[in-house]
């Protein structure tokens, strides 16, 4: 079992050598926070390291979010005081919150999207909600965006459960999450979800009767919604993976690793001006001109030499098949000009199935059938070979193995001058 408690005053991961850096961003963590570190390393570095201060903005994803949030949590609040608000209340305390909080800071990320699509998005999401959901009896409701501490390890983690709930039919305590993300993951990644789960153990921990607990997601873009009872082994894994990737980032911060790491999520990123992979596009608005000028043209060559060579490369693979084709043709294996002399060889090899192939599951099963497929580590062809080489194997055997493969015949042309005198 995995050790809980709390903090004995050391820092990170309980040890001395970690003093300083829990000083410098302190020794809790958080799923958004541990995440950070894995979507970039340097974005980790600047918020949570070095705090970086820069302009900091809301993307109107979040904005949306946090107003949808709002709405279900008055929802939910009401009810818990016997108050059932109709799908019009909700609509307009959404407007309201919004039309309250939002300003010229939003920024709209995606072009040509206006702050009216959004604020449509979120109508849409909480009158699906609402049809789907009433007369809202199918659990009670504990609490609500409720503050959570788990201690693993020595680590203090700590998040916040959009709805806790008993379900009315079999008493298990629920952790609902509200989702306005516009992509809907697959079963089998919800299913591997660390965030619920960690939650789930600090569930566990707050009530004895929580033997069962299940993960809630709701989709509200798709008006989806998919649970999950975690095992105490599934919740044991995941204990297991948070400490060993706080583990990867304390050994980062010791190390100083910090790579940055390209994605998608850049856009939304507010280190994009110090960042050594964009800030380049930035300094055309700066004293930096002539530099990001220069910059611009060592790119511009750049992709146009590749070009050439892509082209190159297409015409030379051209030549070598027709030069290929003309000494199998004429029963020749070199040719000669002038300077030069190009010499076609051939080769030949044996091919076997390879993943997706028909035959390789049959391929597969014979060998685990005779007991060789540790000795090919997996269908390693070079294993493979070396088996069927053994003089101890049985005769039958390996021609059963050899009737899988396939031979095949591949050419290598080589370019050399032509020697002096020749």
């Amino acid at each position: 079992m995995l050790t809980t408690g709390s903090m004995d005053g050391k820092g990170i991961g309980c040890k001395q050598r970690n003093m300083n850096v829990a000083r410098k961003y302190g020794p809790m963590y958080s799923y958004s926070k541990i995440n950070s570190y894995f979507n970039c390393p340097l974005m980790f570095k600047y918020r949570y390291i070095e705090r970086v201060k820069v302009e900091r903005f809301e993307g109107i994803e979040a904005f949306l979010g946090k107003r949808v949030h709002e709405t279900l949590e008055m929802l939910y609040s009401d009810l818990k005081r016997q108050k059932v608000n109709s799908a019009s209340d909700l609509r307009t305390y959404y407007e309201d919150r919004w039309e309250k909080k939002y300003s010229d800071d939003v920024r709209i990320v995606k072009k040509g999207y206006c702050s009216e699509n959004y604020l449509g998005m979120g109508r849409k999401y909480i009158a699906d909600y609402y049809k789907k959901n009433f007369p809202f009896t199918s659990s009670t409701t504990v609490s609500l965006e409720q503050k959570v501490n788990l201690k693993l390890d020595g680590h203090s983690i700590v998040g916040y459960i959009d709805r806790l709930a008993i379900c009315g039919q079999d008493s298990a305590y629920e952790i609902h999450d509200y989702k306005t993300s516009g992509s809907l993951p697959p079963q089998a990644v919800l299913k591997r979800d660390e965030q619920l789960s960690l939650y789930a153990l600090a569930v566990r921990n707050m009530y004895d009767d929580a033997k069962n607990i299940r993960v809630v997601w709701h989709y509200l873009a798709f008006n989806k919604e998919f649970g999950y009872l975690r095992s105490e082994k599934e919740l044991e894994d995941v204990a297991k993976s948070l400490i060993r990737k706080i583990g990867i980032i304390e050994d980062a911060v010791k190390e100083g690793d910090f790579l940055p790491n390209a994605s998608a999520l850049c856009s939304w990123c507010e280190y994009q001006e110090i960042c050594p992979i964009h800030k380049h596009k930035f300094s055309a608005c700066n004293d930096t001109k002539k530099v990001y000028e220069s910059g611009v043209e060592l790119v511009d060559r750049y992709a146009l030499l590749k070009m050439r060579q892509r082209k190159i490369a297409d015409e030379m693979d051209e030549v070598r098949d027709a030069l290929i084709e003309y000494c199998i043709k004429n029963g020749m294996s070199a040719v000669e000009s002038v300077e030069y002399v190009a010499k076609v060889s051939e080769s030949k090899d044996v091919k076997y199935p390879r993943a997706g192939d028909e035959n390789r599951k049959e391929l597969e099963d014979y060998l685990r059938k005779a007991k060789l497929w540790d000795k090919v580590a997996g269908l390693d062809v070079f294993a493979l070979r070396r088996v069927l080489k053994e003089t101890l194997l049985d005769k039958r055997v390996a021609d059963r193995i050899r009737g899988f493969g396939s031979e095949e015949i591949s050419y290598k042309v080589s370019l050399g001058k032509r020697k002096e005198g020749e």
